[in-house]
């Protein structure tokens, strides 16, 4: 990745992060669509359950009130009174029971049947059905009911446990029933319904597997919608039995209400396979959508990508231009933003690149002008015709000892001053030219004037820009010591100071009034003052300061009637080997 393109960083950035929020968003929509269909399928099934349980326990209390009924009627209360044994020729009873029963079975047409059982005999029928046998009351079903003292309710069952009819499936409710005069159980009502009653209720769809059923108190399945095929009757029944074989992920919606009147409960089931597969529709529309959304967001990288990088990409060109040598070039700001901002800053750089060129150039130009006038200066004709009649002078009067010294400080003073066209030279160099100056003027001069030239051994080798201490004892010599009547002395110092070369020239000359040395300060700080009594200082500042900066230069101190010191400071530069033709330009 490090070696990628800045556009290929973006559009991948870019990228992770679209994928990274779509992501979060189909996992947050799903988890989301996940629970809202659950609290749907669970709102929906729990509404299902309440309605058909109450239109259910509507028909169950149907039966129950009709066994209050019966039970609390005054021909049954008769009936269960009467001694059938012995009566049994003599009494109608039995026909007014059928009459009063199937009066009742006709005003209530969702029940099947009635019947009525004394523990006497006496047997009392809402239909024309024949009685099973004649030992009802010895029933179990009798028994336990008049042991529970409550109605029993029995599953539902081809035909009638009761009486011969015709194969209908019914559901029967068994109630025992007291003889009000002696509070004892004397007999028993039974009501049958038809279990398609029921089932009737049962037969809505909740959704398109998921369907509703009754189950006994045990726990058992006993009525399933006329429209659930046996499979799915034993899966529900084998699920009742082993809770275990529930999924965890899909597991089946089930909700449960039970019945008031008989303790049934309705059960509404919904398979989880259904509920996946709701599921996993929603999924997969988020998934498309999120593809979708992944397309855009591929297509915003690219685009977005582009909108960062091409301006950049601009420039870079507009860079290679100018690594070429083209400093004409310019970029085009098109956006005010930070990459117009650095479209500006490289048009201002490529200007004041042009311009630190142009000052160089200029400063080039000025440095040659200076080293040409200084050089000039070394050769004046009034120098060399004062020293070449000094010579002629020392010859005619037989000094030949004057004579060959003076010559030979000439032509040392020449070769040094020339050297070769050399720019810089060691500091011994530079020192050794001095000193052949002073040995040709302290000659012409009759040795009016003593001097000591002394330098630290760390800096002989150090470069120095050539001619610049014979300006400076010149100007000592002309402006300094010569005006004075009595004998002077001037010293040349070079050494090491803070990292730096200093060079001190200390004549005891007549020194400087305080109008001169402010004017000389402000032509060298400032380039402002008169230049022609001290050309040759103002020079030496300025080649200096050109080749390493306002940092160094010439700096003096004088007093009036006491004498002067202009120090030379350049910055240490060693020789390195057999450097012949270095300059400090550029440095």
């Amino acid at each position: 990745m490090k070696k990628w393109s800045m556009r290929k960083r973006l559009f991948c950035i870019f990228l992770a992060f679209s994928l990274l929020s779509v992501m979060i968003i189909a996992v947050v929509a799903c988890v989301v669509s996940y629970r809202r269909v659950m609290d749907m399928a669970v709102v929906t099934s729990e509404q299902m359950v309440e309605k058909t349980s109450k239109e259910i326990d509507g028909l169950l209390e149907d039966m129950t009130v009709l066994t209050r009924v019966i039970s609390q009627d005054s021909s049954v209360q008769a009936v269960m009174r009467t001694q059938y044994a012995q009566y049994k020729d003599q009494f109608s009873d039995q026909f007014e029971l059928d009459a009063y029963l199937s009066k009742l079975n006709q005003y209530n047409d969702n029940i099947f049947a009635m019947y009525f059982f004394a523990d006497n005999g006496i047997v009392g029928k809402s239909k024309y059905y024949a009685i099973a046998g004649e030992n009802i009351v010895e029933s179990p079903y009798y028994q336990q009911a008049q042991n529970e003292e409550t109605s029993l309710w029995l599953e539902p069952s081809i035909g009638s446990h009761f009486a011969i009819t015709t194969g209908e499936t019914l559901i029967t409710a068994i109630t025992p029933v007291k003889e009000l005069g002696s509070g004892k159980y004397r007999g028993m009502v039974v009501v049958e319904l038809e279990e398609a009653r029921v089932q009737s209720y049962l037969s809505t769809r909740i959704s398109e597997n998921g369907f509703l059923y009754i189950r006994d108190t045990n726990g058992i399945p006993i009525i399933f919608p006329d429209d659930v095929g046996k499979e799915e009757q034993q899966h529900v029944k084998e699920q009742e039995r082993d809770d275990s074989r529930h999924g965890i992920l899909f597991s089946d919606l089930r909700i449960e209400q039970t019945l008031f009147h008989s303790g049934w409960t309705v059960v509404c089931v919904m398979p989880g396979m259904e509920l996946a597969r709701n599921i996993i529709d929603i999924v997969m529309i988020v998934c498309f959508v999120s593809l979708g959304v992944i397309l855009l967001a591929l297509l915003f990288a690219y685009r977005c990508a582009a909108f960062l990088v091409q301006p950049i990409i601009a420039l870079d060109e507009k860079m290679q231009q100018v690594e070429q040598g083209d400093l004409s070039v310019r970029a085009t700001a098109v956006r005010h933003d930070e990459i117009g901002a650095l479209t500006n800053r490289f048009n201002s750089m490529i200007e004041t690149i042009r311009s630190l060129m142009t000052q160089k150039l200029e400063n080039q130009q000025k440095l040659r002008l200076a080293e040409f006038k200084a050089l000039q200066a070394q050769i004046k004709p009034h120098f060399l015709y004062n020293t070449l009649d000094s010579i002629i002078w020392m010859a005619r009067t037989e000094n030949n000892e004057g004579v060959e010294c003076m010559a030979l400080a000439l032509s040392r003073f020449l070769k040094i001053g020339l050297s070769r066209g050399r720019e810089t030279i060691t500091v011994h160099e530079e020192l050794e030219h001095a000193d052949n100056y002073l040995i040709i003027q302290n000659i012409r001069y009759k040795n009016q004037f003593a001097y000591e030239i002394t330098a630290e051994p760390d800096i002989h080798d150090c470069l120095i820009p050539k001619l610049v201490l014979q300006p400076l004892i010149e100007n000592a010599i002309y402006h300094g010591m010569k005006l004075k009547r009595k004998a002077c002395a001037l010293r040349v110092w070079a050494r090491q100071e803070q990292g730096d070369v200093a060079i001190d020239v200390v004549d005891n000359g007549v020194g400087m009034t305080p109008e001169r040395i402010q004017a000389l300060r402000n032509t060298l700080q400032k380039g402002q003052g008169p230049r022609a009594d001290s050309y040759g200082v103002i020079n030496v500042n300025e080649r200096i300061s050109i080749l390493f900066g306002k940092e160094y230069g010439v700096t003096f101190e004088s007093e009036l009637g006491e004498g002067s010191c202009f120090r030379i400071t350049l910055p240490m530069q060693q020789k390195e080997g057999d450097e012949d033709d270095e300059s400090f330009i550029g440095r």
